[in-house]
């Protein structure tokens, strides 16, 4: 609960004196709690705020970390903004172009494309900008990662049915 405390207690402060409107800042707590109870879909909104800095301080370590949350759930959204952290080595993660393509391969499986939702440079990279950067080898190996990440996703959702 202490986590939880202080990203709210962060968050709060920071919507304070960067002057976000009562209404952006209760949609966003809300988000947030719901995204705490394991709701995908929030995590990867909850994510995308803290990219950009909508409704909430722009914080890339927080992004990485719902976009993980977002992605091991199965949220396509919270799969393609890792798959941007990963290719490009932001928000404190190393530079994986395997990783990147591998997440944004599952993105793509789940209907994002390139088109849908702008979330800065980071996640306006598509699968033919990245395949560019890599060598064959990297993107066989991409590929077998993504489906080893479905099955993964797949199992903790079976997993999630049975609690």
């Amino acid at each position: 609960m202490k986590p939880l405390f202080a990203i709210l207690f962060f968050s709060f402060i920071s919507t304070v004196a960067f002057g976000f409107s009562s209404e952006e800042q209760k949609d966003f707590y809300d988000d947030l709690k719901e995204a705490t109870n394991g709701n995908a879909k929030k995590q990867g909104m909850i994510s995308y705020s803290y990219l950009v800095g909508w409704r909430v301080t722009k914080n890339p370590s927080e992004a990485v970390k719902w976009a993980q949350k977002a992605a091991d759930n199965g949220d396509a959204w919270g799969q393609r903004l890792l798959g941007g952290f990963h290719f490009k080595g932001q928000g404190g993660l190393p530079k994986d172009l395997i990783k990147g393509y591998a997440y944004k391969l599952l993105a793509e499986s789940n209907y994002i494309s390139a088109g849908d939702h702008q979330s800065g440079n980071l996640c306006n990279i598509d699968l033919r900008d990245m395949s560019g950067e890599m060598t064959s080898g990297q993107i066989k190996d991409a590929k077998i990662l993504a489906k080893e990440l479905e099955k993964q996703i797949d199992a903790n959702y079976e997993a999630s049915k049975k609690k």
